[in-house]
């Protein structure tokens, strides 16, 4: 299995996701990952988007299981719970995980609400901190320093030779 952490905002990154319009959205998005044979381990978010860590069933795409997340959930946003002209973002992020960095992300996802007023509090300069942590940034680090040394040396390099 493969496993993802999933987020994708409301258009315009509209705030619209109370606690009760939140619970319902982290539920329909659980049941529909399962309807695609694949495990939602946590759904998290703030009122303006979603967080969703899923191990992915070997025969989905991960966009085709967003379009069907975001489809299911969109005319159940604007009809059920009463927002008006709702609608997604164009596109998601996704970040791949190894089986050893699930439970950090987990955390992470269930535990936006926390985050979130961790990072409004260092923008108000209540709290010391750096605004650019994520909870991928061990991996983005581990990525490019991969990526930095299989970079093939430029044609104008001559190749290294031993002496």
């Amino acid at each position: 299995r493969l496993y993802v952490h999933l987020v994708w905002t409301t258009h315009e990154r509209r705030a619209v996701f109370d606690e009760r319009r939140r619970k319902r959205v982290h539920g329909l998005l659980a049941a529909l990952c399962h309807r695609q044979d694949c495990v939602a381990y946590a759904v998290g978010g703030v009122s303006d988007h979603v967080h969703l860590l899923v191990s992915l069933a070997p025969k989905i795409a991960v966009a085709d299981l967003v379009r069907s997340l975001k489809t299911g959930t969109s005319q159940v946003v604007e009809r059920a719970l009463g927002v008006p002209d709702f609608s997604w973002q164009r596109g998601y992020g996704v970040f791949s995980l190894r089986e050893t960095e699930r439970e950090a992300v987990h955390r992470y996802v269930i535990n936006q609400a926390q985050h979130h007023a961790e990072v409004a509090k260092i923008r108000q300069g209540k709290r010391p901190g750096v605004l650019l942590y994520t909870c991928h940034q061990i991996i983005l680090t581990e990525a490019l320093a991969f990526i930095m040394r299989q970079t093939p040396e430029s044609p104008s390099s001559p190749p290294h030779q031993d002496s």
